[in-house]
Formats: structure tokens, C-alpha cells, sequence
């Protein structure tokens, strides 16, 4: 959450107005761009740099005021007085050069963030009037007409480029500075998957958003959530998501999180599926025996890595948290932490650490998902759609449609993007805008730790110096490759990985699948929902026609040896004489 509500908005002005009037001149230059749509892009665009800039420096001018409060420099004589002191100060040209002493670099990474901006913006405004006569046939409209933009839909990677939202006439679309030639292919995929002809389904009971592609970027239909209105629906639902499941495991798909899925009544929609295809890196040895690195190998290639099933996170910030495109249930979600100004209008404004109920996700079919009640319907899915795509491969169609995918761009997320968060809010603390390169070094040596031990992360100094470097300005690192290639480009023109084909690997690791095992995770993966909060599986009663007490205890220890040979045939074992199993666990989270 941003620390400040518009506190120190107008500080910002001067910071974003010679850029700005750049931009206005710039979009002054498009013939096709009319008065009113230039004045949408450059609104949306204050908006977009002034959200931005608060997030980064809030923290520093609370540091700077009370610094100004305690050694009486502002005027007034109330504090209310001595805060609107501090604001016009704040808000010239003369002030922030003179912080370059405290903080050498910010103003020079303020402007590379404001200059990025607006240039992604007049990009965008260049492809709105190349496309406009493409998407007014796109969204079924006599001409096409830009009365709204909001940037920052989403991080921003590949100099300040972020997704938008846009208000045309009375219909919405989303824009998105990347190739959509991935979600194409998907949807093509999707109708051989769901053939009429072949299938006995009425219509597709799941698909992706549709799209205008273009070169390197590309225009999405904007998808209106919306509550299924009857058990039916929800069952059609949840039954989709049984498919999504079973494609997202044909695909290698990874980072299907409840932002990238939208309920559309009874249709799960997908509305970003850049990552599939993720490349499926050799885990390093995490030192707990052969059993255990084995155990990660055989979850790593599975449905649980999709991210579409129920799961509490562990890491810091994300404790407990479940952001899967199948929960993030209400009242199942712990508190959030968010920062807030306290005493703002006063020169002794601070920050202060509130927790906050998580956000309602688009994700959710009804306003109180019974996942336990409907779960049954996913796996009945999920079996429908291995069946099918079986049929396929045994016809010798599945292999050629997915490659298909060969040369399309697809996105590997190596490291969780609140990782990167993290270290951006460390680079932009003042002690960092202090001393960055002290900063630096210590997001550099994070990162190569982290490495260590999260196989998928960089450890090139080259890459990691690159990543720091993006987030110096605001960029959460992006790596893109081919389905073809598989070695991944990373920022600042860095390479990552080897060379090896993405489409034959997703076929092998699918046609060497152990489906039941894949079934049976899908069926444990309840237990994150609902578990922790006494929730059980609905269970028939078990009844006893005829009591008997003859030996029971042969009776107790035949069954006592049933129960240790199924948990000795569960067991995952190394050569080393480790072993270990694949089930709910029991953390500082819960289960």
C-alpha cells in the first residue's frame, strides 16, 4: 500500500512539469490524436507519476519534516502552520537540489523514472492511433473513440511500461506493452481442446481473454467479473477450473495467481498466461538429504506449481497469505500489513503500521466460494480434460498444436515479485538514498543468497547487478524467452540459462506424468482453504451392522501394520538412506 494518501502531492509538480509539458508537445505532434484524448493521456499520466513518486519518497520528506521541526527552520506558530510551512518549501525546485548532499542520486533516479513514464506513454498514445480503426472493429464500435487511461495496471517493467486500462465510448480494454501472440495461441489450443464436434459440450466452459496482436505489444478485451447465479453455474465453474488445471500442467504453466483469473459467471476466464512454458531448472541440494531433494524435483514439475491451487505462503510479508486463482477466500485471509501517515497536517506526521483485511479477488465465482462443496467438480475436470488431451496426443494432434507455441514470447518469473518489492522499498529508504552504493551491494548480496537456495534465481553478478539496477528505477526485472530457446534475456541486455527446447519438454515431462499422484495433490490441496479454521471434508457415516470383540488384538495390530505398510509405500526415498513424504504440513501458518 502507497504510505501517503496525497499528503505531498503538490510537492511533486515541479519535479513532473518539464516533462510533462515535453509530453504534451509530443502528443501535440500525433494528427489523429484529438484534444480531448491528448488531455486523457496526460491526466492519466499525472496520476500514474505522481502515485510513483509518492511510494518512493514519502518516508524521506517525513524524515525531512521532522527534521525541519526540530531545528525550528519552519514558520508558524501552530503545527498546522509549521506543516503547510514545510509543503511549500517541498514543492520548489530549489529544495530537492538542495537534497542532493543527503541523497546524491535520487533526483537523478526520479528523473530516469519520470522520463521512462512518459515516454511509455506517448508509445502508447503512438499505437492508439496507428490501431484505432483495428479496435473500433475489436470492440464492435462505429469509430473508436479515448475518453479514460490508467496506467500502472500492474509492475512495470522494460523502461516504466506497465499494462492500462482504456475507456472507449462505453467500452473498456486493456493494453498491454508486451506480445499477446502467446494468449492467441492459447485460445487456438483451447478450440481444438473443446471441439464441438468432437466433444459433447454446449459451449467452451473455460477460455482466454481475446486479442489484437501486434508487434511487441498488443490490445485485450477487458473481462467484467461477475458472481455465478446458480448451483449450476458454479458447478460449470469449478469445473472449468478442473480443465485449467489439466492444460496448465500440459503447458509447464506457472504464476496463475487470483489477479491472472477472472470469474466470469460460470466461465473462468484467463487474462494473462505469459508464463507458460516456464523452463524447469535443476534444483540445487538443500542439504536436508536425497529424499527430500527428490521430493521438491517430483512437486516441481506438478499442478502445485500452476498456481491455481490453494496454498498459504511462507515467505516474509506472505505469511499465511493464499493469492491462488482458486482461493484467496474471504475470511480465510490473514491481516495485511499497510503503511499509512498519521497526523498528516501536522509538522509531527509519522508513518504507522496498520493491518487491513485483504481485498475482495476477481477470481471468486460467489460471494462465499464453497470449495469444499464443489470440489468433486474440479477433479471430474480435471480427469475430462486429461482424457481429452490423451485422445489428442494418441491421434497425434496434441504434439503439433503445442508447437505451435515455438516461436511466441513467454515469461519466466525466477524470483517472487515481492522479493523484488521488498528490495525496491530497501533501495528507497533514505538511509539508501543516503549511501546507494551500500545499498546496493546489500541488494546484490540478498539476491545471491537467495540464489542459493531458489534454484530458478539468478546467480550471475552480471544478471543480479541488472536486476538491482531496474529496481534503482522502479522496474520489477522481467525475463522473456522463446519456447524454442529457453535461455532467458533478463535486464539491462543480460542472458540467463541454457539453450534447450521448452515444447518438447512440456510434452515429455506431460506424457511421463504420474496423473493419479497429480489427482491426488489437486484433492490435498483443500486442506489450505479451509483447514485452519476447523473446516472437514463431508464424510459418509460409517455403520456398524455387527459388533465383534473376538481377538481384537490381532484385529489392532493387523491393523496397526496396515497403517505403517501404506505410510512406508508413501515414503519418498534417496539413496543416502533419507526419506520423507508429499503431504499437508503443519508450519507457522497453519496447515
Amino acid at each position: 500500500a502507497a504510505p501517503a494518501e496525497g499528503e505531498f502531492d503538490r510537492c511533486f509538480d515541479c519535479l513532473i512539469e518539464p516533462a510533462l509539458a515535453q509530453l504534451d508537445e509530443q502528443l501535440a505532434g500525433l494528427a489523429e490524436l484529438t484534444g480531448t484524448e491528448r488531455q486523457a493521456v496526460l491526466s492519466a499520466t499525472v496520476r500514474w507519476l505522481t502515485d510513483t513518486i509518492r511510494r518512493k519518497v514519502s518516508r524521506l520528506l517525513l524524515v525531512e519534516l521532522n527534521a525541519a521541526r526540530l531545528d525550528g527552520s519552519l514558520a508558524g506558530t501552530t503545527s498546522e502552520q509549521r506543516w503547510l510551512a514545510f509543503l511549500d518549501r517541498a514543492a520548489s525546485t530549489e529544495y530537492w537540489l538542495a537534497t542532493k548532499h543527503r541523497y546524491p542520486t535520487m533526483l537523478d533516479r526520479l528523473a530516469r523514472i519520470i522520463e521512462r513514464r512518459c515516454a511509455a506513454a506517448c508509445e502508447l498514445a503512438q499505437r492508439w492511433c496507428a490501431d484505432r480503426a483495428a479496435l473500433a472493429d475489436f470492440l464492435g464500435l462505429d469509430q473508436a473513440v479515448l475518453s479514460q487511461v490508467d496506467f500502472g495496471q500492474g509492475d512495470s517493467h522494460r523502461g516504466g511500461r506497465s499494462v492500462a486500462q482504456l475507456v472507449v465510448g462505453s467500452s473498456r480494454l486493456i493494453y498491454k506493452p508486451r506480445s499477446l501472440a502467446i494468449d492467441h495461441q492459447l485460445n487456438e489450443l483451447l478450440a481444438l481442446a473443446f471441439d464441438a464436434e468432437r466433444t459433447d459440450l454446449p459451449a467452451h466452459p473455460v477460455r482466454a481473454a481475446q486479442v489484437l496482436r501486434r508487434d511487441g505489444y498488443g490490445w485485450s478485451e477487458f473481462i467484467e467479473h461477475r458472481y455465478c447465479s446458480s448451483t449450476e453455474q458454479l458447478r460449470c465453474y469449478y469445473t472449468g477450473i478442473g480443465h485449467w488445471l489439466a492444460i496448465a500442467r500440459l503447458l509447464g504453466t506457472t504464476d496463475l495467481h487470483a489477479e491472472n483469473l477472472i470469474a466470469c459467471g460460470p466461465v473462468p476466464v484467463l487474462i494473462d498466461c505469459e508464463t507458460l512454458f516456464t523452463p524447469m531448472l535443476e534444483l540445487a541440494g538443500l542439504g536436508m538429504g536425497q529424499a527430500t531433494d527428490l521430493a521438491f524435483r517430483m512437486i516441481s514439475s506438478t499442478v502445485v506449481e500452476s498456481g491455481l491451487l490453494p496454498g498459504r505462503g511462507t515467505a516474509l510479508g506472505w505469511r499465511g497469505v493464499d493469492i491462488s486463482a482458486t482461493g484467496s477466500l474471504p475470511g480465510q485471509q490473514p491481516m495485511m500489513p499497510a503503511q499509512r501517515i498519521v497526523d498528516a497536517g501536522t509538522d509531527h506526521a509519522r508513518l504507522s503500521a496498520d493491518q487491513v483485511p485483504a481485498g475482495l479477488a476477481a477470481n471468486l465465482p460467489s460471494a462465499e466460494p464453497e470449495l469444499g462443496r464443489y470440489w468433486p467438480d474440479v477433479l471430474s475436470g480435471f480427469d475430462w480434460m486429461v482424457d481429452r488431451l490423451t485422445e489428442l496426443d494418441h491421434a497425434g494432434e496434441l504434439a503439433p498444436a503445442i508447437r505451435c507455441f515455438a516461436d511466441v514470447e513467454v515469461r519466466a518469473v525466477l524470483r517472487a515479485t515481492e522479493s523484488y518489492a521488498e528490495l525496491a522499498r530497501m533501495l528507497w529508504h533514505p538511509i539508501s538514498l543516503h549511501d546507494e552504493p551500500a545499498a546496493v551491494a546489500r541488494a546484490a548480496d540478498l539476491l545471491a543468497k537467495q540464489a542459493r537456495i531458489r534454484p530458478s534465481a539468478p546467480s550471475d553478478p552480471a544478471v543480479i547487478a541488472a536486476e538491482v539496477a531496474d529496481l534503482l528505477t522502479g522496474d520489477v526485472p522481467f525475463f522473456i524467452t522463446t519456447a524454442r530457446d529457453g535461455k532467458l534475456a533478463g535486464p539491462q541486455a543480460t542472458r540467463w540459462g541454457t539453450e534447450h527446447d521448452l515444447i518438447e519438454q512440456a510434452l515429455a515431462s506431460w506424457r511421463s506424468a504420474d496423473l493419479a499422484t497429480e489427482r491426488e495433490l489437486i484433492r490435498a490441496s483443500l486442506v489450505s482453504a479451509y483447514y485452519n479454521e476447523g473446516w472437514q471434508p463431508e464424510r459418509d457415516r460409517m455403520t456398524i451392522e455387527r459388533t465383534s470383540t473376538d481377538a481384537l488384538n490381532d484385529r489392532r495390530a493387523a491393523l496397526a501394520e496396515s497403517v505403517l505398510r501404506t505410510l512406508r509405500a508413501a515414503a519418498v526415498r534417496g539413496q543416502d538412506g533419507t526419506a520423507t513424504w508429499i503431504a499437508p504440513v503443519f508450519n507457522v501458518t497453519g496447515w
